[in-house]
């Protein structure tokens, strides 16, 4: 076994990888059905190759990834067509090329610590590792980060043992390349330090006064620093916002529920990689039986396991697998040195390949539901099922609003995605389809409490990562029934299971669609909104609350209409009528009033006020409101005739022809008080007196 040299392993590992990096990969969005950090990362690459600009305007990650995917994506380019497919595979097959960068510094690592024999293992294990194997496929700077890391922990190790200046410098670049990937070589500053002061050659009581450690502490820094500003321009000339984001960042891994005892798990759990559980065992009886004590080099390596697993137990509460990368290979060291001492005991050293391919076999067999995964078709996935249906039954210039992780075609221009749809986005945008996806709806099935958000009032809190303020909860929830339930302007035309797809009931758009779909989008993404049309919305998605007989949500609906748009008349009014609805008749006729004195039109509004008691069944509310519009316009001929109508329908006869008579005697028959009445007779909706008394009405003959 001992002829299995690296090369061997790597090459292994590539004809493993190599079918995974073409999954999901006709465009850049087909990648958000199963990963929205992959469609992110690729459509960054994407828009600095098409602009021409490197330039950044967030810092939840480094600069360096996009930064590599830029400068290959261009070298492809100068040879060949750069498609999104192209795009794509360049990126995959970074994570792949770090991925071996990985093994290679494992195994130069393995090597230095344990021979020819515990390099080779190490390589072989840690490249099997499923976690590792995970992220080596995959758009996502954790694989570089994790190769820059790597690399600096071997040129760390070495300074242990020579206190060589070269790799002190090394070391320092790479943790400063690691750290303008992922942010993850700050971790490794302390291992850098340590290393620094076990490499000098005198014992550590005179190391600490040796000018040479300070001198060398002073460049490391200087080298990290430099390196960092290097390649994070952007972030070194936007401090603020790089110290921003970086709060965020901190707030989404330590604002959650897991902690110490999660992390434990998942360093034992065999999806990550049986290596990571007996690298913790075998660090734990090194720091007992003090192994690490006469090897520097050893002692520095447990030192970073320590610290760094110290640190995610300790402070960091969001469990992802992910932020165990950075040790994976540490853990796979010390499981290669715990089967080294474990065999030497044993007196089977002959034995300790066998071991490993035990434990190399497990990983595989762990690793292979993200292999089956990857390489799956995706022609019986409804996702890209729909996604294809779309691009074949509309054309290009279709506009379209769509769930994140649902798939819409590239060949659409005219589209924007969102986490949930709410009702007055739909409106702003107006959008021909809108396509939904069930995992995206489930999360807001519940009406009042959701098992995915946090939901709170506190603004501040809802910046953070999976916090929601409740209303806008509300506001998708209801969206998603009532696209179901049929009660908004699309219409639900195909059903894939997992995507629904809904068309406007009637087209509204002129020639000017494009533009006004690009204004309402730069317009959202700026954060402004154009007061009249988004007020318009609110409206619109109260009086759809209204007719579900949702009163509560439509007045909220209203509000915010009124607050944008203070002189709407009709939206006060909507408002009062919702109170109405909730039986506050006299705080709904007291906020008519407010309405009447600030904005006029009274007898408007106390004659649609009068109508609505009308069809509440409030008939003697129906009949004061009315007859107060005919007092602030005797003119208007209907709320006489609305007056009369409460009575017919009440079946009081004498009142009702009493009433008609005096409206009459006012104004003609409105020609819509004659199609009511004649209505009503249709459908027998009056008594057999007041059926007969209507038709003397409409002919005139009281």
């Amino acid at each position: 076994m001992n002829r299995l040299y690296p090369t061997t392993i790597v090459l292994l590992f590539v004809f493993v990888a190599l079918p995974t990096i073409d999954y999901r990969a006709v465009d850049i969005r087909m990648l958000q059905t199963a990963s929205l950090d992959e469609a992110a990362f690729a459509t960054q690459v994407k828009e600095m190759l098409t602009s021409g600009s490197l330039a950044l305007d967030e810092f939840v990650y480094g600069s360096l990834y996009p930064y590599v995917g830029v400068a290959v994506s261009s070298i492809y380019g100068i040879l060949f067509d750069l498609s999104d497919h192209a795009i794509i595979i360049i990126l995959r097959l970074i994570g792949v090329g770090s991925a071996i960068t990985v093994a290679l510094y494992t195994y130069r690592i393995g090597q230095l610590l344990f021979g020819l024999r515990g390099g080779n293992l190490s390589a072989a294990v840690v490249l099997s590792t499923p976690l590792h194997f995970r992220w080596a496929v995959e758009i996502h700077p954790d694989l570089l980060q994790l190769a820059f890391l790597t690399a600096g922990l071997y040129h760390t190790l070495q300074l242990a043992r020579n206190g060589d200046l070269y790799h002190l410098l090394m070391a320092s670049t790479l943790a400063g390349l690691a750290t303008a990937t992922k942010y993850g070589g700050l971790f490794l500053l302390p291992t850098i330090a340590l290393s620094l002061i076990l490499g000098l050659p005198q014992p550590l009581s005179e190391s600490l006064k040796d000018r040479r450690l300070w001198v060398g502490i002073l460049s490391s820094f200087g080298v990290f620093a430099t390196t960092f500003s290097l390649t994070n321009p952007y972030a070194i000339s936007n401090l603020d916002r790089l110290a921003e984001d970086l709060s965020l960042a901190s707030r989404i891994v330590s604002d959650q529920e897991g902690g110490g005892i999660e992390w434990i798990t998942a360093i034992f759990s065999p999806t990550s990689g049986v290596a990571l559980g007996l690298g913790l065992i075998s660090t734990v009886f090194a720091l007992v039986q003090k192994k690490w004590f006469y090897d520097r080099a050893h002692a520095c390596l447990i030192f970073w396991v320590v610290t760094y697993v110290a640190f995610l137990v300790l402070n960091v509460r969001f469990t992802a697998g992910q932020y165990l990368l950075p040790v994976v290979p540490g853990l796979t060291l010390l499981t290669v040195s715990g089967l080294e001492s474990l065999h030497s005991r044993l007196r089977l050293p002959q034995r300790q390949w066998a071991t490993g391919l035990i434990i190399v076999l497990l990983h595989v067999g762990y690793a292979a539901p993200v292999y089956a995964h990857r390489t799956e078709s995706g022609e019986s996935d409804p996702v890209i099922a729909a996604g294809l249906w779309l691009a074949e039954t509309y054309p290009e210039d279709t506009t379209i609003l769509y769930d994140t992780y649902a798939y819409v075609p590239s060949r659409f221009a005219l589209t924007e995605t969102y986490f949930g749809q709410s009702y007055p986005v739909i409106e702003l945008f107006d959008p021909d389809l809108v396509v939904t996806r069930k995992s995206i709806r489930d999360r807001y099935k519940d009406r009042n409490q959701s098992d995915h958000f946090r939901l709170t009032e506190d603004e501040q809190q809802q910046e953070a990562f999976l916090y929601l303020s409740p209303q806008r909860y509300r506001d998708i929830h209801f969206t998603y029934t009532y696209l179901e339930e049929g009660r908004t302007e699309y219409e639900q035309v195909r059903d894939f299971g997992a995507v629904t797809v809904y068309a406007r009931r009637e087209t509204s758009h002129g020639p000017d669609k494009a533009d006004r779909w690009q204004s309402t989008a730069a317009t959202q993404k700026g954060e402004g909104i154009d007061g009249q049309r988004a007020a318009q919305s609110y409206r619109d998605f109260g009086n759809i609350h209204s007719l579900a007989g949702v009163w509560e949500e439509a007045k909220t609906q209203y509000v915010k209409a009124a607050s944008l748009n203070p002189s709407d008349v009709l939206t006060r009014y909507r408002y009062a009528l919702m109170l109405a609805y909730q039986d506050s008749f006299d705080v709904a006729e007291d906020y008519v009033k407010e309405v009447v004195q600030a904005f006029g039109s009274p007898a408007l509004v106390w004659l649609m006020l009068g109508w609505d008691y009308y069809e509440m069944g409030q008939f003697n509310r129906s009949r004061r409101a009315s007859l107060r519009a005919h007092d602030h316009d005797p003119a208007h001929p209907l709320p006489l005739y609305n007056v009369a109508l409460t009575y017919l329908v009440e079946g009081r006869q004498r009142k009702a022809e009493n009433a008609y008579r005096k409206a009459v005697s006012s104004h003609p028959l409105p020609k819509e008080t004659s199609d009511l009445l004649q209505h009503m007779i249709d459908n027998a909706k009056l008594t057999e007196g007041s059926r007969d008394l209507a038709q003397r009405v409409i002919s005139g003959r009281l």
